[in-house]
């Protein structure tokens, strides 16, 4: 006997979709002010401030990830729970009780950056530790309390999942389930014991490292280049392309973990996802060198 349950997403995802739009207009905004500046102050202040945006929709496209792949599993033998790369498996046993937080007297702090319909990570909490949370809406906190940790979660049918959990409390477990916790850590030391994976996730980071110093060193050597449109643009320019390589790295990476992980590709074609960085910083510095001479 067992049921799925899945969290309320609506909420959540509609912030961080109108989130990720404005940071995504701020970007190019700033790029676009960034490639039209005269003074070296003005084009540094946009490029820092293009970098700060990227990261900041970095976090938020984890963040929606990690939405969309909360799930709660309920059975006799535990509680499984999944929510971006963290997966815990909670045998039955070590649960000790499981309710609702509208039910206590003093309100639960939340953990730091928290959206409304986007409640994820870690916060101390005074009489219980380390509480870590997987939910989506206040209204529906649950608060699972083990021997060792503790877990908020948010099922759409709260109700039916606290009745389930009494029935299944009662019948017992037929087996020992086994207790799984895994996080980034682990997950990230099954990619990195794959030298192949490692070369080309380290080789692309190089090779957009030394883009960057090519791209300095071009522009002190020249005043100016011409650009892509065949106009004659001060040669500040050119470190837009390493920015654009870092970007296209980052976002290669992130994406390949996720394919190697859940096998959702084979492995030669994530190799490739993980490689074409390389090739892409050998290009830009091929473009660099025929705009500046």
């Amino acid at each position: 006997m067992e049921k799925e349950f899945l969290p309320p997403k609506r909420t959540g995802i509609w912030v961080l979709l109108v989130l990720l739009l404005g940071v995504i207009a701020g970007i190019l905004y700033v790029l676009s002010a960034a490639s039209q500046a005269a003074q070296q102050t003005v084009f540094m202040a946009n490029l820092l401030a293009a970098v700060v945006l990227i990261a900041v929709g970095i976090w938020l496209l984890l963040r929606m990830h990690t939405l969309f792949t909360t799930r709660y599993m309920l059975s006799r033998g535990g509680l499984e729970l999944r929510w971006g790369l963290r997966h815990e498996v909670i045998p039955m046993p070590e649960i000790v009780w499981i309710r609702r937080v509208s039910e206590f007297k003093s309100k639960l702090p939340l953990p730091a950056f928290s959206l409304p319909g986007v409640y994820f990570g870690k916060k101390q909490v005074l009489g219980l530790g380390t509480v870590e949370f997987a939910a989506t809406d206040r209204r529906k906190f649950l608060l699972v309390a083990c021997h060792e940790r503790n877990f908020v979660i948010s099922p759409q049918e709260e109700h039916v999942f606290l009745d389930l959990f009494e029935r299944l409390t009662e019948l017992g477990s037929l087996e020992s389930t086994v207790s799984i916790s895994e996080g980034f850590g682990t997950l990230w030391h099954r990619i990195w014991s794959d030298s192949t994976a490692r070369r080309l996730i380290l080789g692309g980071l190089a090779a957009n490292a030394a883009l960057l110093v090519f791209a300095f060193t071009l522009a002190s050597l020249q005043p100016s280049v011409t650009w892509a449109t065949l106009e004659t643009v001060p040669s500040q320019r050119l470190l837009l392309l390493p920015l654009l390589g870092l970007l296209a790295w980052l976002m290669d990476a992130c994406s390949g973990a996720v394919f190697y992980l859940q096998e959702a590709l084979e492995k030669p074609m994530v190799y490739l996802l993980w490689g074409m960085p390389i090739l892409l910083a050998l290009l830009m510095a091929a473009a660099m060198l025929i705009m500046a001479f």
